[in-house]
């Protein structure tokens, strides 16, 4: 049997609005389904050192070393579900740079008390 999908998978806590506006642009909607987002997290300088030490995902690498200790690191994930528990788990060392709507689902996520 055909499986339908509400376009939810996408990119979760996007609005109805939203994900209309995806699916009736072409480029995004291609851009959505075949170009996997790239995340960019901030680690503060208290654990920055795990992070240049380990590689927490196969797609981590550290971007960016900042002056005061901190630095820049990027995955490329399939979907937000792959990312989001872990930049939980590192909170409140990690803030979430890019892209704009995984930083809205965690900040959705805490200020509803999800976690």
């Amino acid at each position: 049997a055909p499986i339908y999908d509400c376009a939810s998978c996408l990119y979760p806590q996007l609005t109805d609005e939203r994900i209309a506006e995806i699916i009736e642009n072409t480029e995004e909607m291609e851009a959505r389904v075949f170009v996997f987002p790239t995340s960019a997290l901030k680690i503060n300088d208290k654990k920055a050192r795990f992070f240049k030490n380990k590689k927490f995902l196969k797609s981590q690498k550290i971007e960016q070393n900042l002056e005061n200790g901190d630095i820049v690191v990027k995955y490329t994930v399939t979907n937000f579900n792959e990312i989001t528990s872990f930049i939980l788990s590192w909170l409140p060392n990690v803030e979430v740079l890019e892209p704009k709507e995984l930083k809205d689902e965690i900040n959705t996520m805490l200020k509803s008390a999800r976690v």
